[in-house]
């Protein structure tokens, strides 16, 4: 579970909208960045379309009530967990309890946050998303208030291999020569294309 210490100016849980409902005269919706929450997903190991929280502006706080993994992206808010800093676009381990701030974000409007398992808030239309105008989908198809709790989906199994893809991810990282690639030594060369990185 998930507690709103302080919602931000607007926090809303989106996903990647709903498709295939435009003759009913439902925009798609959700998410505004899509790949900042598919990249903050995909670093927890959710699907692409899990639902997290999209924040306007950030000035938000968060408590965590289970153990699990959490991930921001989009706009970078200058982060804490319990006080120390929480790197933008990384994956970080959280336990119960533990106290997630966002301060206002230095560039950009939107941040996201994702959070292994995702938001386990009823789908409507296929879809989890907040539709503030019609006041549907999300949580109470509204923004998110102080106090309001919000269930996650299973949490990932860390002794499973999806838990160690998390410890230790066997990720292919692609690499395109760049326009000073002819400049390096053919050994240099071999150490990038064959060498294991971390």
């Amino acid at each position: 579970m998930l507690e709103v210490i302080r919602p931000g100016l607007q926090s809303t849980v989106q996903d990647l909208g709903r498709a295939g409902v435009r003759h009913l005269g439902i925009a798609q919706g959700g998410a505004l960045d899509r790949e900042a929450l598919i990249l903050a997903n995909r670093l927890v190991g959710n699907p692409a379309g899990a639902a997290g929280i999209e924040l306007v502006l950030g000035a938000a706080e968060f408590r965590l009530l289970r153990d699990g993994w959490l991930a921001l992206t989009g706009a970078d808010c200058a982060a804490t967990l319990d006080g120390e800093p929480v790197w933008h676009g990384w994956r970080w381990r959280v336990r119960r309890g533990q106290h997630l701030r966002l301060s206002a974000p230095r560039h950009g409007m939107r941040t996201y946050l994702a959070l292994d398992g995702g938001l386990a808030v009823a789908p409507v239309m296929g879809s989890r998303a907040t539709e503030l105008q019609a006041g549907f989908g999300g949580h109470q198809g509204r923004a998110l208030l102080a106090g309001d709790r919000l269930h996650l989906g299973t949490p990932l199994s860390h002794d499973g291999p999806l838990g160690a893809r998390l410890r230790e991810s066997d990720a292919c990282l692609r690499v395109l020569p760049g326009p000073e690639f002819d400049e390096f030594e053919p050994a240099a060369v071999a150490a990038l294309w064959q060498g294991e990185w971390r």
